[in-house]
């Protein structure tokens, strides 16, 4: 392509980051992980965060720890990628779209939602389009009266914020992506992020197999492990959350940069008639 999607900003930071893990010779999830989901979860002012190995997968378990199962039904944003409406069919649910606010607001309308809302719905999941933040107030509204938890889809939102509050925390449960056209990249790899300590407690058994016990818990001393559910393979691996945590450090400067492409595109786009952006 003459003109690249996207190519990820790396260098001597990452390049280091990811030497060392090698040289350490402990490579799958260990403390690296661990640093990672500490520091993301200070830099959002959330309790928990759970690294996976995309978001993809932080969106699955978002969805299972909501108590969604087969048959239920889900409410996701007709403008998405498809890994928000794929996470809901995982889980043996069915996703039923409700549209966005407008031209001028690419975000779903806690209106449509509400319209959409009956007997079968368990979770509401929405997703802030384009790091603009949806109506997190009124979604949040809806979803209390009619008791239906609500997940944010934030693979878009990270360095963002509503009212000083960052995405990814306004509802029970938050989802990144570090896919390498995102806010800072891991390559793959994702995260999810919660208030809820149960939420957390049971994400982290999903993302490895149901386990109660790692191998990293196994140098630490664990002895065994029971496995209470089925669970699924979604690990992230030291590589990558040395990796996350190069690019952690680089977050405002990242932003920055994004967001004076942004202000280029609309000074050069802004003269032709007809075109039209977001907010």
């Amino acid at each position: 392509m003459k003109v690249p999607f996207f190519v990820p900003e790396l260098g001597e930071p990452e390049i280091e980051a990811v030497r060392a893990v090698i040289e350490s010779r402990w490579l799958t999830m260990g403390a690296r992980v661990e640093e990672f989901e500490e520091q993301f979860a200070e830099l959002l002012g959330t309790r928990y965060a759970v690294a996976v190995n995309s978001g993809t997968a932080a969106l699955h378990l978002a969805v299972l720890c909501a108590g969604v199962e087969k048959g239920d039904e889900v409410i996701v944003p007709s403008l998405t990628f498809a890994a928000t409406a794929n996470a809901v069919s995982y889980a043996g649910a069915r996703p039923t779209f409700a549209d966005i606010t407008g031209l001028e607001d690419w975000t779903i309308d806690p209106d449509q939602v509400e319209a959409r809302i009956g007997p079968e719905t368990k979770a509401v999941l929405v997703m802030h389009y384009g790091g603009y933040p949806c109506d997190m107030k009124a979604l949040g509204e809806v979803c209390g009266r009619r008791g239906v938890p609500l997940i944010e889809d934030a693979c878009h939102g990270l360095g963002g914020s509503l009212d000083s509050r960052s995405m990814g925390t306004w509802g029970s449960v938050g989802c990144f992506s570090f896919y390498s056209n995102k806010a800072i990249t891991t390559g793959e790899g994702g995260m999810l992020t919660t208030d809820d300590a149960g939420i957390a407690d049971r994400a982290r058994r999903l993302r490895s197999h149901g386990m109660s016990a790692t191998a990293i818990d196994r140098t630490r001393g664990a002895m065994a492990y029971e496995i209470a559910e089925v669970g699924f393979n979604y690990r992230l691996d030291d590589l990558r959350a040395a990796l996350g945590l190069a690019q952690l450090n680089r977050l405002p400067d990242l932003i920055r940069k994004r967001r004076l492409l942004v202000n280029r595109y609309r000074e050069r786009l802004g003269p032709i008639p007809n075109v039209v952006f977001p907010r």
